[in-house]
């Protein structure tokens, strides 16, 4: 036993993810989206259980024992009964895998595969036949195969009723084209695992379907500007660029690039210095005071925690505001922070209101926020017609420096954490401790709400979060300055 059906899907990303994971793991930045999306997937299996059983489960996460939960497997297949099992283990061909929801019946066996998405993927698709290719293996004839997701339309009642919450899908039609290339995936996969380390340039696999946890060793290793660098490239263009010889911005021709964010990318790191475009900055001055620079915090648990909420609806549990009362004048600011584990929705959108009162740019950097008030103004309807007028004051500031700056260091990225260091480098995110990101500000509300976390270490989640959220509408006030002075 030496390859999973998640090692299976790194071979599918990436070979040079899959060689990384097995003889270099110490290299891999696990991503706050990656330790949340776990969470996330313990979460609906539990759920599922509960809306699946009653049945047996055969794999403790807590206490994983693999060849104890094949032992089991066997056991309970061999009884030959009507039962329903969780995390039943097969093996085959040295590939591990195990079925979430295993019901043995008298008309066969069928799985159903628990997916805490919103919608079928590709990837649950290539994820499932594998699994059913090496249950076959295994000498068990799978019947039927469906793939559960979850219902982004579920309204949670309270009290623990999650009927509803997950939609089930019979996939079995969609997985036979992709049986019969299970094999040719698996035997792909060990000859990389028997083989040198693939030379794999970075492009779009490092971030598709998910962000893989090399992504930074690999493009710390590779030398200069590599062509993948560039935002929403496919891998066929990269791949015909390799092919002539390029694999790095600086040796594309001028003139070929189309894509204008491309092109501005290719013409900083030639110069190898930013590149400003004064008039689409320009408008920035004219705006009027007072100003406000607005951040949110959100939760999104696939598995509603509060009565009236959606599977994955933001809810802000925490705000950051600075504010311009004028040119020149001291820098003003409010915040807020509900820790308490109540929906904090209502809350922090009556206090936000009272805060920016009603007349004013709101400065935001992404449409995040729009979305947020505008899911907000479904939940609150009472405080609907103030959100939607505050949504309409709304200033973007990332379709501007999108067009207005690039700096080579940001290395094909206009998120804020690569844009603030070239324009503000005395703010770092990487001072300021255990939460740096929205990830990290999500598992840090996740812990503090967690009635067995202590006060002292509540007080210092809460101290962390403030921090981390004030410095994002810091960056904000900091950016908008930094484009307003280059404008004039």
């Amino acid at each position: 036993m030496n390859l999973s059906k998640s090692k299976i899907l790194s071979y599918r990303q990436c070979p040079k993810r899959l060689w990384l994971e097995r003889y270099q793991p110490q290299l891999a930045e696990t991503s706050d989206e990656a330790d949340a999306s776990f969470t996330r997937g313990h979460l609906v299996g539990e759920v599922a259980r509960q809306l699946y059983g009653p049945g047996e489960l055969l794999f403790d996460q807590g206490q994983p024992d693999y060849e104890a939960a094949l032992g089991r497997t066997r056991a309970h297949l061999t009884a030959r009964k009507p039962q329903t099992l969780f995390e039943a283990a097969f093996v085959a061909d040295k590939v591990y895998v195990m079925a979430d929801v295993l019901r043995l019946t008298a008309a066969g066996a069928a799985i159903t595969e628990v997916k805490s998405s919103g919608e079928v993927k590709d990837y649950h698709l290539e994820d499932c036949a594998t699994q059913r290719h090496v249950i076959e293996r295994a000498g068990l004839k799978v019947r039927r195969m469906y793939l559960a997701h979850i219902n982004k339309h579920f309204v949670y009642r309270g009290d623990g009723d999650y009927r509803g919450l997950l939609t089930q899908v019979n996939i079995a039609a969609r997985l036979k084209p992709l049986q019969e290339l299970a094999p040719k995936w698996i035997a792909g996969a060990k000859r990389t695992l028997n083989a040198d380390k693939p030379d794999i340039a970075p492009g779009p696999q490092c971030t598709e379907p998910f962000e893989c946890p090399f992504h930074a060793h690999c493009n710390k290793a590779a030398d200069g500007y590599p062509v993948g660098i560039l935002p929403r490239i496919s891998r066929k263009r990269i791949e015909d660029f390799a092919a002539r010889g390029i694999t790095d911005l600086r040796q594309i021709p001028n003139g070929e690039l189309r894509n204008e964010a491309h092109e501005r990318i290719r013409v900083a790191s030639v110069r190898g210095k930013a590149v400003f475009d004064r008039g689409a900055a320009a408008p920035l001055a004219g705006l009027p005071y007072p100003r406000f620079y607005l951040d949110f915090e959100t939760i999104n648990p696939a598995v509603p925690v509060w009565a009236g909420t959606r599977p994955f609806q933001q809810i802000p549990f925490q705000w950051s505001l600075h504010i311009q009362t004028g040119a020149g004048r001291r820098l003003e600011h409010a915040e807020f922070l509900d820790l308490s584990g109540a929906d904090p929705a209502r809350a922090a959108m009556t206090q936000l209101l009272a805060a920016v009162g009603r007349k004013g740019p709101v400065f935001v950097y992404s449409d995040f926020e729009a979305r947020v008030l505008r899911d907000m103004s479904m939940l609150l309807p009472d405080l609907a017609p103030r959100l939607e007028a505050l949504r309409k004051r709304l200033v973007d500031l990332l379709p501007i420096t999108k067009v207005a700056y690039y700096h080579p260091g940001m290395m094909g990225s206009w998120s804020i954490k690569a844009v603030l260091p070239t324009v503000a480098p005395d703010l770092s995110y990487e001072n300021l401790g255990e939460v740096q990101d929205g990830g990290g500000a999500q598992r840090a509300f996740e812990e503090a709400t967690d009635p067995a976390t202590t006060p002292a270490r509540r007080a210092e989640l809460r101290s962390a979060l403030l921090r981390y959220c004030g410095q994002d509408s810091l960056a904000m006030v900091r950016l908008a300055q930094f484009l307003q002075r280059r404008a004039r």
